[in-house]
């Protein structure tokens, strides 16, 4: 015969049967948990002290059972971990890019999952380290750690800290420095990101003459004299291209999200504009791809009149490097290798100028956007340069020429490089 329980008012969650043995039930995370024990006294504390991630086992010598711990982060005792999650995500993240705002969302969620439902003040330093060590029981080993998720958790803890702190009220960020080191999986094996000068030369060079091919070399020497974000070259328009000028605008960025089709957006990333001065090299790949350009959209690399997936572009990128042999995958080393090769030809401010990480907004007094610009175009030059004489004595040199009519009559054969005929 099955034993029977009968419910107990006075204590939600716990029922007794004859014998006076009693059985505690705790639903978590949407999953039902329950256990049995001898006194009323143990079910109660196992029902309130009870998480199957953070206090599987709790009693009265874990300094992780909630009541037995001396411990309270903050005033405010009812929001949970999840509730600031969601408040973070509807009010916190205003300013982010639609893609950044997703990478970061799942990035939380993966850090979070299981203890949603945990009340902030009762979230401490070492409640998280015990959650981290479970997480790495069954983290995919190919992962190396989980910095990227405490990082982006981090942020949204030091975003309530400041809003406690108009309030009038207290809150301390539960990540601390050694979460880094409880998270760790194993040795991260850092690639190298900055591509040399004749390494770049040599993938250019390993590009092939079809359509898709000068397609993204075009981008690649774009993408590298703009020393920006992927986005920011794949979403250049015809109407932010000044050839009489030479000065090439970034003012949009491609958003790749998950699961949707890639969008144009009007500003950057960091919402910030700044101009590019058009070297030889630029102008040659940009008077190549224009022919290709989409009349409707004026996005000067698409797929018919759509922009170019991501995806696509790194493969094409990843295959070029592979064939020149080069210790390198995706496409950030192009950003990496240029303001590198800057720096170390010009100065700091040379350097801030073709990456664009100093601030300059298109809107800004005239006399500092020149300036801006003109420090970019010394530096791009001087990376252009550099790049010419490692060519060798049969490749063809041409002057620098700020007059773009002079262009047609002098060309640059710029893209014949070896293995790139």
């Amino acid at each position: 015969m099955a034993n029977k329980y009968r419910s107990l008012k006075a204590h939600p969650g716990i029922r007794v049967d004859q014998k006076n043995n009693y059985l505690a039930e705790k639903m978590v995370g949407g999953q039902r948990y329950s256990k049995k024990f001898k006194s009323l006294r143990e079910a109660k504390f196992w029902r309130t002290n009870f998480h199957p991630t953070i206090c599987p086992e709790p009693n009265s010598s874990n300094p992780l059972s909630g009541k037995e711990q001396p411990f309270r982060n903050g005033d405010d005792t009812h929001i949970t971990l999840g509730d600031l999650i969601v408040k973070y995500e509807n009010i916190g993240m205003e300013s982010l890019s639609k893609l950044t705002k997703s990478k970061k969302l799942r990035s939380i969620s993966n850090l979070v999952k299981n203890i949603e439902d945990v009340r902030l003040c009762d979230l401490s330093a070492e409640m998280l380290a015990y959650h981290i060590k479970g997480l790495k029981k069954n983290a995919d080993p190919q992962r190396c750690s989980f910095d990227r998720e405490l990082k982006d958790l981090s942020s949204v803890f030091n975003w309530h800290v400041g809003l406690e702190k108009s309030k009038g009220r207290s809150f301390n960020n539960p990540i601390v420095p050694f979460h880094y080191s409880v998270g760790r999986i194993r040795t991260i094996q850092k690639k190298p990101k900055d591509i040399e000068p004749h390494e770049f030369l040599l993938f250019l060079g390993a590009f092939t003459e079809k359509k898709p091919d000068r397609k993204y070399r075009n981008m690649a020497i774009i993408h590298y004299f703009t020393a920006g974000r992927v986005g920011e070259a794949a979403a250049i328009k015809l109407d932010v291209i000044d050839l009489k000028k030479r000065i090439l605008t970034i003012k949009r960025n491609v958003e790749w999200v998950k699961g949707e089709v890639p969008n144009v957006k009007d500003s950057t990333k960091t919402y910030e504009q700044r101009q590019v001065w058009i070297t030889d090299w630029m102008l040659k790949a940009i008077k190549d791809q224009m022919e290709l350009a989409d009349p409707e959209s004026g996005l000067l690399f698409h797929k018919d009149g759509s922009p170019l997936h991501q995806k696509a572009i790194i493969a094409s990128y990843n295959r070029a490097l592979k064939r020149a042999n080069l210790p390198y995958t995706g496409t950030h080393i192009l950003r990496y290798g240029c303001a590198t090769t800057s720096r170390e030809l010009n100065d700091i401010d040379h350097a801030q100028s073709v990456t664009g990480h100093a601030s300059v907004r298109m809107l800004e007094q005239y006399a500092q956007n020149k300036k801006s610009l003109n420090k970019n175009r010394t530096a791009l030059t001087a990376v252009e340069n550099h790049l010419k004489s490692l060519m060798g004595p049969s490749k063809t040199r041409a002057k620098i020429t700020t007059d773009y009519d002079q262009m047609d009559s002098n060309e640059l054969n710029v893209l014949d490089f070896a293995g790139g005929k």
